[in-house]
This record gives structure tokens, sequence and C-alpha cells, in this order.
């Protein structure tokens, strides 16, 4: 799946086939985002200090067991806000963690979302 993941991923945060024109996190302290030369908003290309980016993305988290092939059900324990910086020939999706929030005790819906309440999640469709 390395090619659709790839692809996917360059298509949300608006990565050009070079690696580059997506939007760019500072570093440094405190964290800033600046617009990308792909940057669908032209206005936004260049800006610092931007607060929105295609390149944050919010993603369910799981215990980490072997899933099966086929379908598989799973418990949601939490979600976490990614900073998606790039991805590479290989697949590998490097990223910042922004945020990370729990679904509360036993991760089964039966807690609350407190720290992720309204925040979007974006999918993929494929």
């Amino acid at each position: 799946m390395k090619g659709p993941t790839r692809q996917g991923v360059q298509c949300l945060i608006n990565e050009g086939n070079g690696g580059t024109g997506q939007d760019i996190l500072a570093s440094a302290y405190p964290l800033s985002i600046t617009g990308g030369s792909s940057n669908p908003i032209a206005a936004l290309q260049g800006v610092t200090g931007l607060t929105q980016s295609s390149s944050i993305a919010t993603l369910p988290l799981y215990a980490g067991y072997t899933l099966s092939s086929g379908s598989s059900t799973v418990d949601v324990i939490g979600f976490v806000q990614l900073f998606i910086t790039d991805i590479n020939n290989q697949g590998d999706v490097h990223a910042t963690i922004l945020n990370i929030s729990s679904c509360g005790a036993g991760g089964n819906g039966s807690g609350s979302l407190s720290s992720a309440e309204g925040m979007l999640v974006r999918l993929i469709r494929r």
C-alpha cells in the first residue's frame, strides 16, 4: 500500500512530486505554520502564523493489537492530531504530534472525549 498511501498523503498535504510545496511547521517554539507554495489558497502562500493547514490531520488510536486480514472491529482509545511534514518514497509519513486525546476509561466509547470535542476529523477516500 506504499503507492496509494504516498499518493493519498501527498494529496492531503498538497505536496508536489518533488516533495515540496506543502505547508511548513517551524521546529522552534512557539510552533508556527507557513503556507507552502502549493497551498490551495494562493493568498496564504508564504504567509507565516497560520492557524489552520491541510497538513494537520486527526487520526484515531487503538491499543495496537494485531489486526486480522479482512474486516476487523477495533476499539478507538483516543485521537492524535498531527502536522504531517512529508512522506518519503518508502511510504514513511513524517509528522509532529500537536495534540493527543483519550476516549476515557477503557477506550470503548464509554468515556468522554473532552479535549477532542469539536476537533475536525478528515477522511481520505481512495
